[in-house]
């Protein structure tokens, strides 16, 4: 919910979302919403279910490319959907920003919102270390490191 919050508060974050962002979090609440339906449903309104004897198998059956319908056959109603919406939402990450929060050290509601334009900062810009050329310095919490000396200029790709 953080993350949410953070997108539609912070005006840089807010700009920066596609429409992509936009279904990824639809589809997210709906299979949240559905398999906590389900989960309620059965487990404490209903008798109870166990979904790892027919749901389980059934996901792995088409994660290893041999989907078997008939595990699903006799899945309480409310399960099928979620499943469904699950793989849905599998389908569109990659395609959105969630994708980013598994290649991140540190969580991406927490970390400060950087512009990235198609180019960085060229060689010319770049300020030295404290020592000169092929220093290291902490350069917003984290560890910058200076081109070592006699590298020579870098071309810069995206300008023209």
């Amino acid at each position: 919910m953080r993350i949410v919050y953070r997108r539609r508060t912070v005006g840089p974050v807010f700009s920066a979302t596609t429409r992509n962002d936009k279904l990824m979090y639809v589809m997210l609440t709906l299979a949240l919403v559905l398999g906590l339906a389900a989960t309620v449903d059965a487990n404490i309104a209903g008798a109870g279910y166990d979904y790892r004897t027919t749901v389980s198998p059934w996901f792995r059956s088409i994660i290893s490319f041999r989907p078997d319908p008939a595990l699903m056959s006799g899945v309480p109603l409310l399960y099928q959907p979620h499943a469904l919406s699950a793989l849905a939402l599998f389908a569109v990450w990659p395609f959105t920003r969630l994708v980013h929060g598994n290649a991140s050290g540190e969580p991406r509601d927490l970390r400060p919102f950087r512009e990235r334009g198609a180019t960085g900062p060229g060689p010319k810009d770049r300020e030295e270390g404290p020592t000169g050329p092929g220093s290291s310095a902490l350069v917003c919490g984290r560890l910058h490191m200076a081109p070592p000396a006699g590298a020579g200029r870098t071309r810069n790709i995206g300008a023209v």
